[in-house]
């Protein structure tokens, strides 16, 4: 029996998991947490259908969204246990975080001040950084840059994988937008905590992936 998506009303808290392709490279998905605790699975054709998935990572959470989805159910699907919006479901945005940003801050300047702290106190190698107490998967990749004296750290996936102790996911070296200085993002709070944010990534087997100091 096919299921067919209704219309139902969330508030997204957190990005958990994504952008991420499927093994196919046909698919994309984003794994978000809802104010609730419910997870939430959107899905889009790589290049074709991707506009929900691009509003949800650019936003600012919390949003409050309305989309067309499919409910848990009992049955064989990965998913069962999960809201999953397809590619091609409608979805408006409701309400966004009402952060004010007058004059645009640079992405770790937001990151800073989202968490309560004057980023123009913590200065790029301050040990002071250490309140975030930061212990993601990828905090290895923060120690490395907080440790740099260089503006510019061009690192080889190998080499990457060096430093954090374990292999980078697949999405990593087939799709650009898993390297997005997106502030949601688990990977990209590693490198916007350190001070760098992405310039350059060259996604293949061999690929590899230039940081830079984020502007002041």
């Amino acid at each position: 029996m096919i299921s067919i998506p209704f219309m139902r009303e969330f508030t997204i808290d957190e990005i958990v998991e994504g952008p991420v392709q499927s093994q196919d490279k046909a698919h994309v998905r984003l794994a978000c947490r809802t104010d609730n605790g419910q997870k939430i699975v959107f899905w889009g054709r790589t290049g074709i259908s991707m506009d929900h998935i691009d509003a949800v990572c650019h936003a600012s959470l919390p949003i409050r969204i309305r989309c067309g989805c499919i409910g848990p159910k009992k049955g064989s699907h990965e998913y069962n246990r999960e809201w999953w919006v397809p590619e091609m479901a409608t979805m408006r945005i409701l309400t966004t975080s009402s952060s004010p940003a007058p004059a645009e801050p640079s992405i770790l300047d937001q990151f800073l001040s989202d968490r309560g702290v004057d980023p123009h106190l913590l200065p790029k190698g301050d040990p002071v950084r250490r309140i975030f107490n930061y212990r993601g998967k990828y905090r290895k990749l923060t120690d490395y840059l907080d440790q740099s004296d260089s503006e510019e750290v061009n690192l080889s996936f190998s080499r990457l994988e060096e430093i954090l102790g374990f292999n980078l996911p697949p999405s990593a070296r087939t799709y650009r937008p898993w390297w997005g200085n997106c502030l949601q993002s688990p990977q990209a709070q590693s490198w916007l905590i350190a001070g760098y944010k992405v310039v350059d990534v060259h996604v293949s087997d061999n690929g590899h992936v230039t940081f830079k100091i984020a502007d002041s």
